[in-house]
């Protein structure tokens, strides 16, 4: 069974005010006051046109030579504008026939710092 997780997670209250330029945002409560925003392909798009329309995709996206490239240039301006408010991680986890790659990033007032986890 394979799965994939890709989301956005910071402190409750916080991602409603950074969607409301997104139609297709989920936010999901999570338990210690922290919410998740599902990066899902739609939300994806929406992200991918309003940074690439307004030029500001000009963030190195997060990759290196054990992931491939996850983690975008507009979600990254997100969660930078995000983390003007609460610091922001980044999860990802995609696992498929007993392999996958789990990656995290953290942003705090735009500052990024982002790796592999180690297996």
């Amino acid at each position: 069974m394979a799965y994939t997780l890709e989301a956005l997670i910071t402190h409750q209250g916080v991602l409603t005010r950074h969607i409301a330029d997104l139609p297709s945002a989920n936010i999901v409560p999570l338990r210690q006051k922290l919410e998740m925003l599902l990066l899902a392909d739609e939300l994806h798009e929406e992200l991918e046109a309003i940074y690439v329309a307004s030029a500001e995709a000009a963030v190195a996206p997060l990759a290196g030579p054990d992931h491939p490239a996850l983690l975008t240039q507009a979600v990254i301006r997100r969660a930078i504008t995000i983390s003007a408010d609460a610091p922001v991680a980044y999860v990802s986890a995609d696992f498929f026939g007993g392999a996958g790659v789990p990656v995290r990033a953290g942003l705090g007032a735009g500052d990024c710092r982002a790796r592999p986890i180690p297996r």
